[in-house]
């Protein structure tokens, strides 16, 4: 089950460095500079639309470091999320979560906002802050909980969960053995009844059902997604999207428990449940690993 990569896997990992390399991100938001000053010097309250085309760990991710950054420079801002991967128009943030009403602002443009975004806001947040500002942003409404008492098949705790993210995250943080996902698990597995897989690998979640047949797994996928590709770039809905990122991203945070490996989407675990023991599989802690991964990964050390 050892994956290796191919000479256009190699190659996308290598345009993937680049394009995403600090400097470059940089360079590309130069022109937002001045739109930025602009916005500053008007004091208005501001209205920042996450509308990238990115996951939604990474979005909740932006969401949190505005806001800090916004507290830090005394800024009024409301966040708002249109990303098209997740939304047909509309704000995700207001389907999922309880919002205030966000009042008359000025929308950011995308230039300014790209500014903001490689130049302004800050790499980490606090632990504390993290806690205070997702407890206050970020709290399930009715249709949330909906889904999740649902998705969770009863009342019955989850002794473990599992997050394996394999897909394009090679491109980030290098190819997974799952072998060694599953020698990590097999000690928690061996003691577990009921387990929360969440996995964009059909493969491997056939072989851990396999392997372990008297554990029953609970996952939550809203349709068959072509092998290889990642579940929030499929031809899934949008809404299916949205409630499957974040249905499983509060699963996986149900357990005492968490065998991971690095992905926004699990790595906001901690932050859901202060309290949950994660072991993650491939770790990677140096200054560029994103928020809230790096909170995570030292607390495990």
């Amino acid at each position: 089950m050892t994956r290796r990569l191919g000479a256009a896997q190699r190659g996308k990992l290598f345009v993937n460095a680049i394009r995403h390399a600090r400097v470059a991100r940089s360079l590309r938001a130069m022109p937002g500079f001045l739109p930025y000053r602009s916005l500053r010097r008007s004091k208005l309250p501001l209205l920042i639309d996450i509308e990238s085309n990115i996951g939604m760990g990474a979005i909740l991710s932006f969401a949190l470091r505005i806001h800090s950054w916004a507290a830090r420079e005394g800024i009024d801002v409301a966040v708002v999320s249109s990303s098209p991967l997740y939304s047909e128009g509309g704000d995700i943030f207001a389907r999922y979560f309880e919002r205030p009403a966000t009042g008359t602002r000025r929308a950011v443009p995308h230039l300014a906002r790209e500014w903001i975004y490689q130049n302004e806001l800050p790499w980490q947040v606090s632990p504390s802050e993290t806690y205070e500002l997702f407890g206050r942003l970020f709290v399930a409404n009715a249709r949330l909980l909906s889904l999740l008492d649902h998705a969770a098949g009863g009342a019955a705790p989850f002794d473990l969960s599992i997050h394996f993210r394999a897909t394009d995250k090679y491109l980030e943080t290098g190819v997974v053995d799952t072998e060694h996902v599953l020698e990590t698990a097999r000690p928690y597995l061996e003691q577990a009844s009921r387990v929360f897989l969440a996995t964009d690998d059909a493969g491997f979640a056939r072989t851990i059902r396999q392997r372990w047949p008297k554990v029953s797994f609970i996952s939550y996928d809203l349709g068959e997604v072509e092998a290889g590709k990642a579940r929030h770039f499929s031809n899934l809905s949008p809404q299916a999207k949205a409630d499957e990122a974040l249905v499983n991203m509060f699963l996986i945070a149900r357990a005492p428990i968490c065998v991971r490996t690095m992905s926004y989407l699990s790595s906001f675990v901690r932050v859901i449940n202060p309290d949950i023991r994660t072991i993650t599989v491939n770790r990677r802690i140096d200054a560029k690993t994103p928020f809230p991964e790096l909170q995570l990964l030292e607390r495990e050390l």
